[in-house]
């Protein structure tokens, strides 16, 4: 027997057979779970076959591990090369091959989904599923921390991505990219000079599962609003064809609905989303602070891709700077007294329509 073979069969890095074979009827969430296993066991089964050399290196007075991080033989292209030459790993590329297909084919629609609505880009994709992994399967704390050398380092990271996606010595994560602007990933704090640990907002885990629920920072502040027969007096059929050129443009349109209370601005606005099939979400920012403004409109804009709905933007305060760090849903509206100053927002078009007291 090869000393590879040998190898293979101390680390026991065979996939698990069973579970590749439901690649084909398994859901969106137990594939990323599946892919990112396979890519850990190729990545273990190379830090250890550097760490003893597979017989062919001497002995070195150094740990194997430590000696190899020192002559510089965990190189991406060695890694990659290994993987391809090694007989004991093709089972694991076999099997990663099978789960990649089925993320890629309908099984995996959701995560696309997911992808589009917020641009991600590929490594970006490959970053997130680094993260939701060990959400779904918190054990993979210790092969994390593992695969980083280093008990404390039981969690996702941006490098530790990198080389289990095949990026080389980089970090995947970018403070001002999609993932960290819509808050879909979060970068936690560390001490200096350590990694810092990623995770998946629980909000991601929950939509691939086929679940909306409320964002937990806006309950209080979050309602739903329902359609009611139109007043004669609204011109909802005017403003649904306002709102039909504009997204046929591909513009982001924001109604601002102004009049005195009790006018029914929010169900006006409700009755006109209801033209597009679209569920109309009420926040309050009377009460939030100008430190969490920011927070708040992303996580209501987040809320709303994901749900396909349109946002009703109230209260006080809405003369305060709109975020433009990310790209709002296509339709919104802010329902504000004839005297409120709104503030605008250079990514969408405003429109003003007034609303005759009832």
């Amino acid at each position: 027997m090869s000393s590879m073979a040998i190898h293979a069969k101390r680390y026991h890095i065979d996939p698990d057979d069973e579970a590749t074979a439901r690649a084909g009827s398994a859901s969106v969430l137990d594939l990323v779970l599946m892919r990112v296993r396979l890519r850990a066991q190729r990545r273990a089964a190379w830090l250890t076959h550097l760490g003893d050399g597979a017989g062919t290196r001497a002995p070195s007075a150094w740990d194997g591990g430590l000696a190899a991080c020192l002559d510089s033989r965990d190189t991406p292209e060695s890694e990659t090369g290994w993987y391809e030459s090694c007989e004991a790993v093709k089972p694991l590329n076999a099997a990663l091959a099978q789960v990649e297909s089925a993320l890629a084919a309908d099984s995996g629609a959701r995560l696309c989904q997911l992808s589009s609505l917020f641009g991600l880009s590929a490594s970006e994709l490959d970053l997130l599923q680094a993260s939701l992994a060990i959400a779904i399967e918190p054990a993979l704390e210790t092969v994390y921390g593992y695969l980083q050398r280093s008990p404390r380092r039981s969690y996702a990271t941006g490098s530790l991505a990198a080389r289990l996606f095949g990026y080389g010595h980089r970090s995947l994560w970018n403070p001002a990219g999609p993932l960290a602007l819509w808050k879909l990933v979060i970068c936690g704090e560390t001490s200096v000079g350590e990694h810092s640990p990623l995770s998946v907002d629980p909000l991601v885990t929950d939509w691939l599962h086929g679940e909306w629920h409320i964002d937990s920072e806006l309950v209080g502040l979050l309602d739903v609003v329902e359609p009611q027969t139109a007043s004669e007096s609204w011109p909802v059929a005017a403003t649904a064809r306002l709102i039909q050129r504009a997204v046929e443009r591909g513009s982001a349109i924001r109604l601002v609905l102004a009049g005195p209370p009790a006018s029914g601005r929010r169900t006006f606005a409700a009755t006109v989303g209801a033209r597009f099939g679209i569920q109309a979400l009420s926040i309050d920012l009377s009460e939030v602070s100008d430190s969490n403004w920011p927070d708040i409109v992303v996580r209501g804009q987040r809320l709303a891709v994901m749900g396909g709905a349109a946002l009703v933007w109230h209260g006080s305060q809405l003369h305060r700077p709109w975020p433009n760090t990310v790209v709002p849903v296509p339709i919104q509206f802010i329902a504000c007294d004839v005297d409120q100053v709104v503030s605008p927002c250079h990514l969408v078009i405003d429109h003003r329509v007034e609303l005759l007291a009832p």
